[in-house]
């Protein structure tokens, strides 16, 4: 597959984090939404094995990452914002090696954990994605195709539409597009990320982003406010690789592809 050129990418901000990087959110809650998340997930070996990890908050705001507030946890799998209007205040949920789902409360640039752990196995090796603006479930295997199966939500028996799409990696993470229904970002584990439309034909590489050095993991877009004419500003991209801890900040310079 011959990816588009990277010259529309840019970046704006980068960091290393203290463990083996794995996930990244944006806060998609209102007065929040500048507030990324991003968890680790390290195997710490000797006579004791031991599964360790982290959760940072960062401020992102004009391009650059600051680091707010950072927690010490059990190794980390997944982490997932509550969704918009589902709490007084924004959630984030961690599932851990520990067999936890653990929730946090973020309360203006603190965060304090809440004592409502669960007991139980938590699996996050085959993310699925939730459309926003479609009642359609978009799920992908781990192979060099991305295999699109989309399933209308009332009737879940068979998939309503199946395609794909060659990534030239295992995609390990698929993002919906906050508000383009058919934009989907995914993290390809061995060839970096992708921004692929979907629609109603077969999936197109609109953009590729190749600058992390290892193991693509995470990826998730800022949730952006809608100007007038339907349009966004310009889009923030984080996305992180595993191996050498890397979390990348970036934006789309073209402005028509959140537009498409």
């Amino acid at each position: 597959m011959k990816c588009p050129a990277e010259q529309w990418t840019w970046l704006t901000a980068h960091c290393y984090l203290e463990g083996n990087a794995d996930a990244v959110e944006f806060c998609p809650h209102d007065g929040y939404q500048n507030v990324l998340a991003a968890s680790t997930y390290t195997l710490k070996e000797g006579e004791q094995p031991n599964r360790v990890g982290s959760i940072s908050l960062f401020d992102v705001n004009a391009g650059n990452l600051e680091l707010f507030h950072r927690v010490d946890t059990a190794g980390i799998f997944d982490i997932k914002w509550s969704s918009v209007g589902s709490s007084a205040r924004p959630l984030l949920a961690q599932a851990d090696a520990d067999g936890y789902l653990r929730l946090y409360s973020l309360e203006g640039c603190s965060k304090e954990e809440k004592p409502r752990d669960s007991n139980g196995s938590t699996n996050a090796d085959y993310p699925m994605s939730l459309g926003k603006q479609t009642a359609c479930l978009l799920c992908c295997s781990i192979h060099v195709f991305m295999l699109f199966d989309a399933w209308d939500l009332r009737s879940i028996s068979r998939p309503v539409n199946e395609a794909s799409v060659c990534l030239g990696g295992g995609v390990w993470r698929i993002k919906h597009h906050p508000f383009v229904s058919d934009l989907v970002l995914a993290a390809c584990m061995h060839n970096g990320f992708a921004i692929v439309k979907i629609g109603d034909l077969k999936p197109e590489v609109v953009e590729a982003y190749n600058q992390h050095g290892s193991l693509a993991d995470g990826a998730d877009w800022q949730r952006a406010k809608i100007l007038p004419g339907g349009k966004t500003k310009s889009t923030t991209v984080a996305t992180c690789s595993y191996h050498d801890r890397l979390l990348r900040l970036w934006m789309l310079k073209s402005d028509n592809i959140c537009c498409i």
